[in-house]
């Protein structure tokens, strides 16, 4: 778990746990260290809700509240999203994009509404996680909002039209949830891919077009494919049903008309049955042999 000794770092500003084994819920305290501007928990095993104290961040509220930060040129400071990533190289703690990067974990909940009220905050990373309800309409108050990453979820409803205000947003991705209705138009939504709003099945992915004008096209599309989709197996079972019933009808004519055949076959059936009889009764003498050499050595 966090340890709860980093209450007492009350200068903190970057805090780094990421690809850790760390579990349990995220403590309530980490969200009252004024000066904290970089959270990244990503790819843990954090469970619950997000604290509520998240929302009132000082240093992402309000930009008096965040310390200066001196020039650290001969330990330069590199930060990497993955192993892959060649990274980013920092000679300021304050050059730092403030972030709360909570994804790859196991929180549930709401989208908090009152994340809106972190103006300062340049990226927001909620992704595969098991978050639900909708997307807060007050999002769109984040007006140094860089990046949004609500994918992975378990979100549901539309995409607020008024995230179409934040004028920094040049990442924005809510694939795989359960979303529905039109994308919003205009503002940086227009710059985004079909890939950001993927796996939402309800949702209209031709941006500009209505989703409700596509509907009757859809529904038509989908009833027809439904009838093909039930017809086949019918098809299939009758089919082989029939290639059954005829197989066993020709079995049945040739013992009935031809007495060779007869005999043959249940002469075959006595010796088959004859065989299992001796291999029971061998396996069962066996058995007694050695059951009785125990009782009577």
């Amino acid at each position: 778990m966090i340890p709860p000794w980093l209450e007492q770092l009350e200068s903190l500003g970057v805090l780094d746990l990421s690809w850790n084994k760390l579990n349990g819920k995220i403590p309530l305290w980490l969200g009252n260290l004024n000066n904290l501007f970089f959270v990244d928990l990503s790819n843990n095993l954090f469970s619950g809700e997000l604290p509520e104290s998240f929302t009132q961040i000082k240093s992402l509220i309000s930009s008096n509240s965040s310390s200066e930060h001196a020039s650290i040129e001969d330990f330069p400071l590199l930060f990497k999203n993955n192993s892959a990533d060649k990274g980013l190289q920092y000679k300021h703690v304050s050059s730092f994009q403030p972030s709360l990067i909570l994804s790859s974990n196991l929180l549930v909940g709401p989208v908090l509404c009152g994340l809106g009220h972190l103006v300062n905050l340049h990226v927001l990373d909620l992704s595969w996680n098991n978050f639900s309800g909708g997307i807060p309409d007050e999002l769109s108050n984040m007006s140094s909002l860089e990046a949004l990453n609500l994918s992975h979820n378990d979100l549901s409803g539309s995409i607020p039209a008024s995230l179409t205000k934040l004028s920094f947003l040049s990442k924005f991705d809510v694939s795989y949830n359960n979303l529905a209705g039109d994308i919003p138009a205009g503002g940086q939504f227009s710059t985004f891919a079909n890939e950001d709003f993927v796996g939402n099945s309800a949702l209209c992915l031709l941006q500009n077009a209505s989703c409700t004008e596509e509907a009757p096209f859809v529904k038509t599309g989908n009833e027809q494919h439904r009838g093909m989709d039930t017809a086949m197996p019918a098809m299939t079972y009758m089919t082989v049903e029939v290639g059954f019933a005829f197989g066993l009808l020709m079995v049945w004519n040739a013992l009935f008309f031809i007495r060779a055949w007869r005999v043959a076959y249940f002469q075959m059936i006595d010796r088959f049955f004859d065989m299992i009889y001796v291999m029971i009764m061998v396996k069962v003498n066996k058995l007694r042999r050695k059951w009785e050499y125990k009782v009577h050595p």
